[in-house]
């Protein structure tokens, strides 16, 4: 009697830490294919997300976009969101400042004088401007059709990081455009 009592004890237990686990993972209701494009040449793709993306995705888009999920090109999926990077590079220089600062004594009386001048003959800097497109498709989307959402991001990549901003915004589109299909 006490083990059937333990058993349905343990069974209770068991059905209720599963039905909690499937309230704290949502359903994936919308299945995303991220793809990286070739920016010189489109027809070559691979699935990719940059380290910054996935540091967003997981520290705050997965709390964001709590149905959609990404998945492998061998799976089905709805939409795919194809995005592509480039580079330019300039160089430029680091002005230099000198600032001359002194006195001078002529017979009994003494001034004072300070100058500041700019060369740019200074240290010479290479500057990294990085450009993404993001593209947000539907699955069946024919080549050349019209992406649902198209959006080019400029900036230094250290500091703007444009890749994250991009699918974040493919995705903020993607969450308005199955809010008002439903």
């Amino acid at each position: 009697m006490k083990q059937t009592i333990l058993f349905a004890a343990l069974l209770l237990a068991l059905s209720a830490t599963a039905i909690a686990q499937q309230k704290e993972a949502p359903a994936c209701t919308v299945r995303i294919l991220l793809q990286q494009q070739n920016w010189d040449n489109p027809e070559q793709t691979r699935e990719r997300m940059t380290p910054d993306q996935t540091k967003w995705w997981l520290e705050d888009g997965q709390k964001k976009f709590k149905n959609f999920c990404f998945v492998s090109a061998s799976q089905p999926y709805d939409y795919r969101i194809v995005w592509a990077d480039s580079e330019t590079h300039q160089a430029g220089f680091i002005p230099t400042t000198t600032t001359t600062e002194g006195t001078v004594t002529s017979g009994n009386k003494t001034g004072s004088y300070s100058e500041t001048s700019t060369t740019n003959n200074g240290r010479e800097v290479t500057y990294v401007t990085t450009y993404v497109q993001i593209r947000l498709l539907k699955a069946d989307a024919q080549v050349g059709c019209a992406p649902l959402f198209n959006e080019l991001h400029k900036g230094k990549w250290i500091w703007s990081k444009p890749d994250r901003a991009a699918l974040e915004n493919a995705l903020k589109a993607l969450s308005k455009l199955t809010k008002s299909s439903r």
